[in-house]
């Protein structure tokens, strides 16, 4: 008898992830060796039934390959990467939705497809546009996908060092704006070293390289940071960030977070800023702060908002907190005289370039409504450690370009202005240094990347539209022609199918342990 293996299949959007070893002879009997249509997980045959009562029982291969030609089920007479993938070291992954050409998924190997029809949201995928709907997904198949991708996140920090024991707190400077008019101060900015982030430790934030440690002494690390502190001149702008948020009891207990408040208001700061999840920052944790420092200092809270959209910031950016979180934090950093900053990510996990920018131009806008005072925008970049630096090495997903951000702030720099003319918006990481953390970032040619640079810079100290005049003007390079085509491109694929294809890849490396069970379904 020919040998044979047992499949577990999972399915979501139609899409089978299968782990190999061994099948029985009655499930191999019952193989199908007939094409398939694949439907919103489920499989079906020419005669519209189960091709297998159980899924458990599906079987590889549920369809035999011929070799023709590689040509596009979905655009009749279009040659391009694939619609079909074929079976991976480990696990396969039958189905992938048209891709529409060979540059969006360059990684991709032109292989032969299979004789197969394929069902986009019940519809042949040979009627369907390229800009149509792809398979829909429900909540349960959604909740199984995000579970896959958080279980990702978790297995790729396991391999970050954790914070040395003996370096408890780490000075870091840098020019801040703010004011109207705008000015240019220096932020002092201290980081001390904790358990690590309650929510890193969940799998949560699939971008953030904040880092882990082992279990602290409290007393020890106050102390370090008092010494610190002390060195800062009177009058600065204090920064005081543990590896996630300051007002988590969990993180940060409340007798070493009181005396670390006490240490930074004994220097008398004009700003003190720190960041907080919304899910902690209630108003008895914020009334106790801000009683620590004298009238008119400017108490800054920083919040993840990263998109305005919720099933974008649960899908993509693995952050499951409530929309009304960020609004009641609003209203009550508001109502106790603090600046509330929305942080808004650009470039997140599965956004294609057009989907990217327009959910960052939804999220300036919901944040603004919601009643936040900066809208800070952070083009993303691959970082070691991340489940989003780990989609780039295996070409998944790619920073977005310089040109998207000032695109993005040329349009909605003006729509909100104070009486002195000046705009809400604000940028960071726009520019950071390449390392052993940061191994790709938002970029463009050698050409105009230096006039990109400093028309950012620019638009920090003055945020309006017409900051960026100079490089809106450049027309040396195609780098901006390429982005107005990513810009206005319709993939005929939602960001959805592309987290199943970075849950199906990371099923299918390797045998570890911590990677079984991450298929979708």
């Amino acid at each position: 008898m020919a040998p044979a293996h047992r499949a577990r299949t999972e399915s979501v959007r139609g899409n089978l992830v299968e782990s190999p070893p061994r099948v029985t002879s009655r499930l191999r009997s019952s193989c199908r060796m007939t094409p398939i249509n694949i439907g919103a997980g489920v499989i079906r045959g020419k005669d519209g039934k189960r091709a297998h009562p159980n899924p458990a029982d599906r079987v590889w291969p549920p369809v035999a390959p011929d070799h023709r030609p590689n040509v596009c089920p979905a655009r009749p007479g279009v040659t391009h990467q694939r619609c079909v993938a074929w079976p991976g070291k480990n696990r396969v992954n039958w189905f992938e939705a048209c891709p529409g050409s060979p540059k969006r998924y360059p990684h991709w190997p032109r292989v032969p497809k299979a004789d197969t029809e394929f069902l986009v949201s019940g519809r042949s995928a040979h009627n369907h546009q390229p800009d149509a709907g792809v398979i829909s997904m429900n909540d349960s198949e959604k909740r199984h996908l995000r579970h896959a991708l958080v279980r990702a996140n978790i297995a790729i920090r396991a391999g970050r060092p954790l914070y040395p024991e003996y370096n408890n707190v780490f000075l870091r400077t840098y020019p801040v704006t703010f004011g109207a008019p705008r000015s240019e101060y220096q932020m002092y900015q201290f980081w001390f070293r904790t358990r690590g982030c309650t929510y890193d430790r969940a799998g949560q934030c699939s971008m953030c390289n904040y880092g882990i440690g082992p279990e602290i002494r409290p007393e020890v690390v106050a102390h370090s940071v008092e010494r610190k502190l002390a060195t800062v001149p009177e009058a600065a702008c204090l920064y005081l960030s543990p590896s996630g948020s300051l007002l988590d009891d969990r993180e940060v207990p409340v007798e070493m977070r009181d005396r670390l408040l006490r240490a930074a208001a004994a220097r008398h700061p004009s700003t003190f800023a720190f960041e907080s999840r919304p899910e902690v920052c209630d108003r008895d944790k914020l009334d106790r702060l801000r009683r620590h420092f004298a009238a008119g200092t400017r108490l800054v809270c920083q919040i993840g908002v990263e998109s305005w959209d919720p099933q974008v910031r649960s899908m993509c950016h693995l952050k499951p907190t409530r929309q009304q979180a960020y609004l009641d934090t609003a209203g009550t950093l508001l109502d106790l005289g603090f600046d509330p900053i929305a942080n808004i990510t650009l470039g997140g996990l599965g956004l294609s370039p057009r989907e990217a920018y327009l959910d960052t131009l939804a999220g300036v806008r919901g944040a603004r409504a919601a009643g936040y005072r900066t809208q800070m925008v952070f083009p993303l970049s691959a970082k070691a450690g991340t489940l989003l630096g780990w989609a780039h090495d295996q070409g998944l997903w790619d920073p977005p370009t310089l040109w998207m951000l000032v695109r993005l702030l040329a349009e909605c720099a003006d729509d909100a202005t104070d009486s002195d003319g000046y705009g809400d918006l604000d940028i960071s990481w726009y520019n950071p240094e390449l390392d052993d953390v940061v191994q790709s970032r938002p970029d463009s040619c050698e050409r105009c990347r230096p006039v990109l640079v400093e028309s950012l810079s620019a638009f920090r100290l003055r945020p309006r539209a017409d900051a960026l005049a100079p490089a809106t003007a450049w027309d040396s390079c195609p780098c901006p022609d390429r982005t107005d085509r990513l810009l206005t491109d319709p993939d005929p694929l939602d960001y959805l199918d592309r987290l199943v294809a970075v849950a199906d890849r990371w099923a299918g490396q390797g045998d570890l342990s911590d990677r079984h069970g991450l298929g979708v379904g």
